[in-house]
Parts: structure tokens; C-alpha cells; sequence
């Protein structure tokens, strides 16, 4: 049987949107124009496809850590359901799909 990670959507100051499994050190950075939704594009994160979402990919293991993007946690993917865990930015609402 196999478990899905949790995968987490952060936002960074700059505007773009990251995601991230957890335990890995690969950041997918996509513009704030993404068009997909953050369920959808955890799902592929999951499966080890991310590289098909993102702009760019930051590898944290090779980069050091003042050139990290500076980001903060919006919401997370668990196993196919999305929580939001703080409020989003503009870009961040609309990929996942919020209305306000």
C-alpha cells in the first residue's frame, strides 16, 4: 500500500507560489499566475511529478541558505484533502480556489 505525503503550498515575498513534500529538499516555484490548483499539482508532487508544474525548482540540499527563497506556510495537502493554515495572498487564493 502506498501513502501519500503531505505536501505543503508557502507563499514567498516576492509573490511566487512554492510547493514542497515534506522531507524533501525540492521546492517547486511557480509564478503567481499558476493555473492549475494547488490539489491537483500536490497530487503530482506526491507522485514525483513536480517538475511538470514548476517554473523552477530550487534544490535546497545544493543551495545555500541565504539564496533560500523567503517563504511562509498557506496551506497544506494530506492524503487528497487541502487545509488552508493561514491566510493566503491574492496568487495563493486563487489557486486554491477560494472565494472571498
Amino acid at each position: 500500500m502506498i501513502t501519500a505525503m503531505r505536501v505543503s503550498l508557502y507563499e514567498s515575498s516576492g509573490g511566487d507560489l512554492v510547493v514542497r513534500r515534506h522531507g524533501s529538499p525540492l521546492l517547486y516555484v511557480l509564478p503567481p499566475e499558476a493555473g492549475g490548483t494547488f490539489a491537483d499539482d500536490a497530487s503530482r508532487v506526491d507522485r514525483d511529478q513536480g517538475r511538470t508544474i514548476a517554473r523552477s525548482v530550487v534544490d535546497l540540499a545544493r543551495t545555500p541558505a541565504r539564496e533560500w527563497p523567503r517563504i511562509r506556510l498557506v496551506a497544506s495537502w494530506d492524503d487528497g484533502a487541502v487545509t488552508v493554515e493561514a491566510d493566503p495572498g491574492p496568487a495563493a487564493r486563487r489557486y486554491l480556489r477560494l472565494e472571498r
